[in-house]
């Protein structure tokens, strides 16, 4: 759960510098979000992307 919590507060503040406000627009239409993880990555983040 800390995975997907800290990965939705990221994505918020990615968005945010776009100009993109995730509590009124929602994500639907909203610009992409990278994300660089490394090979040994925990399985979780991978649940977490999804």
């Amino acid at each position: 759960m800390a995975n997907f919590t800290g990965l939705a507060a990221a994505r918020q503040a990615v968005l945010a510098r776009t100009g993109w406000d995730v509590s009124t627009a929602g994500l639907a239409g909203a610009p992409p979000v990278h994300v660089l993880v490394g090979a040994e990555r925990h399985d979780t983040i991978d649940l977490a992307l999804r």
